[in-house]
């Protein structure tokens, strides 16, 4: 059970095969890095609770996989971070896997300046990050 503002943050692999994790308001499940997470067992995410997901690469987004999620409500809260200032590159990444949020509404909590904005597609979640743009000097 993930409370009171805690956050549990699951590396790639296996978290917890077969257990159950309860994850309250207020609390978060996340990925450390980038590359697959698999979530073993059922999870439950209350109203208030959130998804992390940590870029620690400029090409692969962190991707949560496998679980049978739970929402209680119909929004589900989601960060995105990096490591040491770390920027994607400008695309739009899918943050989980076999997970279906279809019907459910993502909010984009505390986001960074590259982040575009995060919304629901085929069920996954997915976040769009800002192009870096070009900058050309005419004299």
């Amino acid at each position: 059970m993930v409370t009171n503002g805690a956050t549990l943050t699951v590396g790639s692999g296996t978290l917890a095969s077969g257990a159950a994790l309860f994850v309250e308001a207020g609390g978060t499940l996340g990925t450390t890095g980038t590359g697959a997470t698999l979530v073993g067992g059922a999870v439950s995410l209350a109203d208030g609770a959130a998804l992390l997901f940590n870029f620690t690469e400029c090409a692969t987004a962190p991707v949560l996989s496998g679980a049978v999620v739970t929402v209680a409500g119909s929004s589900v809260n989601v960060k995105v971070a990096s490591a040491d200032g770390l920027r994607p590159s400008g695309s739009v990444y899918r943050l989980t896997s076999g997970i279906d949020f279809t019907g459910k509404t993502v909010s984009l909590v505390n986001p960074p300046k590259w982040v575009k904005g995060v919304r629901i597609v085929d069920g996954d979640i997915v976040v769009e990050i800002k192009p870096t743009g070009l900058m050309l000097i005419v004299k």
